[in-house]
């Protein structure tokens, strides 16, 4: 089911100008992925913002979040996405992303209320075995 949405998108980051419209070409494979996410930014007032929410797809170039608290449009962003315990391995995972906040929605048929879009300049996937972490470059 096709939520409905009113998109905040910012022409720069999109190659597209007024009364131009041109579909963003992806580099990257997304794939339709729920886990808890944990984001940080610095806001326009300097003060440091933490939010929390799950991803809905994610790729090796960015992440789309649903959440109740968004950050503007521009903002620099560190973005965590845990994965659940997995016996077998024994030990967890995240990826973590730093990057840009490209594209903000307010998703008016869902409680969470916002969504974003963030792009990536560096993804990393941890593998964390308590304290001890080793990181694999994505």
């Amino acid at each position: 089911m096709k939520q409905n949405v009113l998109q905040i998108i910012d022409a720069r980051t999109t190659g597209t100008s007024e009364g131009e419209f041109s579909p963003q070409v992806r580099r990257q494979i997304r794939y339709p992925l729920r886990a808890p996410v944990t984001f940080r930014w610095i806001g326009r007032d300097g003060e440091a913002h933490e939010g929390k929410g799950n991803s809905r797809d994610i790729s090796e170039g960015g992440a789309y979040v649903v959440t109740r608290t968004s950050p503007p449009m521009g903002a620099g962003l560190l973005l965590e996405i845990r994965f659940p315990y997995l016996p077998e391995l024994d030990r967890f995972h995240r990826i973590e992303m730093d990057g840009q906040v490209v594209r903000v929605d307010l998703l008016l048929d869902n409680r969470a209320g916002w969504g974003f879009a963030i792009s990536a300049s560096h993804t990393v996937l941890q593998e964390v075995e308590g304290e001890d972490t080793q990181s694999k470059r994505v």
